[in-house]
């Protein structure tokens, strides 16, 4: 592999974008207006889709797939489509890795499906190919919120998520336009509290797609997703790849605080707000919105959701154990978020969109409690308090 010095540009590379969405909400029929794409039809649904694309089916094995890729499968093709990645693992990689491994054990055939997984994107990627995943979403209400999440199974969804460059929420919505109500089809890459897994590399607007009979819908995806994605990523700064890899770091250490043998209910709660003042600290608006709605998913996922009324006599931020009884949290938590170094100062704004999300306040110049308490303001959501784990 080669080096790149600091001050030589990148070279051109592959996009990879995932679209989530409801059903009906035309992912595939969108994500074939990609540039000369191949659809790996696992689902065997493709007859549904507005148009149509070369289209691959898998008779029986994924043996099959691995044979026509090493036959050149791929080189008439400028982009790969999956559909779903939940159907590819669960309906042939799942399979074939205990075929291939003569096992049983199914913690054992997920780090073989994984494996079957990344060696399957690495092939696209490396031949230079665009890559769109297709995923179903699904949904967990909590605290009379609905939180979405792909509908992927094993470490290929983590893996996914790493590489991304672009990962959307496609669903239809009613707006109301004098007297009628139209309904469209829209796309967003901001991640929220709802949906803290998007992802918006290229600070891409929100997109209403026109109707799939219209000119405009041909290579659609590619001239408003991809290929701009592409651009941000060749036209980005230092400064902001550094801000990326600060709001990558954010979220590593937002994950690693979770309840389990060596911390309690009590402690994650103490990190939990020692984590969410570091947060308020975050001198860029744009980034402490983005790590502060993937603070939110997180908090939910493990088992936390905020209440209002604070114990008497408690700093904003308290973690309640149940209805009955509160505990002001004042110890230094043994785990905790830290905010890492240098980056707040040389992020740069990245290039903006129409529906780029308005900030929070920013605590230049005042105490930490002061920053927290006023960042928490703003909101309804002031504390901390376990739901009681997964559902």
């Amino acid at each position: 592999m080669p080096l790149f010095k600091k001050d030589q540009a990148f070279p051109e590379r592959s996009v990879l974008v995932i679209i989530v969405g409801t059903p009906f909400s035309y992912k595939t029929s969108l994500s074939i207006t990609a540039n000369q794409p191949i659809l790996f039809d696992f689902e065997k649904g493709s007859e549904r889709a507005h148009g149509r694309a070369e289209t691959y089916r898998i008779d029986s094995s994924w043996k099959e797939v691995e044979d026509d890729l090493a036959q050149g499968l791929l080189a008439p093709f400028k982009s790969v489509v999956i559909d779903t990645g939940g159907a590819l693992i669960d309906d042939y990689l799942w399979d074939y890795g205990l075929s291939i491994k003569y096992t049983k054990n199914s913690m054992q055939n997920w780090g073989t499906v994984k494996e079957l997984f990344k060696k399957f994107v690495s092939k696209v990627r490396g031949s230079g190919l665009d890559l769109v995943v297709i995923s179903h979403e699904k949904s967990k209400d909590k605290n009379d919120e609905t939180v979405y999440d792909l509908d992927m199974s094993g470490g290929g969804k983590q893996l996914l998520l790493r590489q991304a460059d672009q990962i959307g929420f496609i669903s239809k919505k009613d707006f109301k336009e004098g007297p009628n109500v139209i309904t469209k089809t829209i796309l967003t890459f901001w991640p929220t509290a709802n949906l803290p897994f998007l992802k918006n590399v290229a600070s891409l607007p929100d997109i209403i797609l026109p109707d799939c009979k219209a000119k405009e819908w041909e290579g659609f995806l590619d001239r408003t997703v991809i290929q701009p994605t592409r651009r941000a990523i060749l036209e980005m700064s230092a400064e902001q790849a550094e801000a990326v890899k600060y709001v990558e770091e954010w979220q590593t250490a937002i994950d690693a605080i979770v309840v389990d043998e060596n911390a309690s209910e009590e402690v994650v709660g103490k990190q939990l707000i020692e984590t969410l003042q570091e947060i308020a600290k975050i001198e860029k608006e744009h980034i402490k919105l983005q790590v502060r709605a993937y603070f939110t998913g997180h908090l939910k996922s493990i088992g936390f959701s905020w209440v209002k009324e604070p114990a008497p006599g408690a700093f904003k931020s308290v973690v309640v154990k149940d209805a009955a009884s509160a505990a002001v949290n004042t110890a230094k938590p043994e785990k905790v978020a830290e905010k890492p170094k240098g980056a707040v100062e040389k992020a740069k704004e990245p290039v903006t969109g129409e529906s780029n999300p308005a900030g929070l306040t920013s605590p230049k110049g005042e105490e930490a409690a002061d920053a927290v308490e006023r960042d928490l303001n703003n909101h309804d959501d002031d504390l901390f308090a376990p739901t009681g784990g997964e559902e």
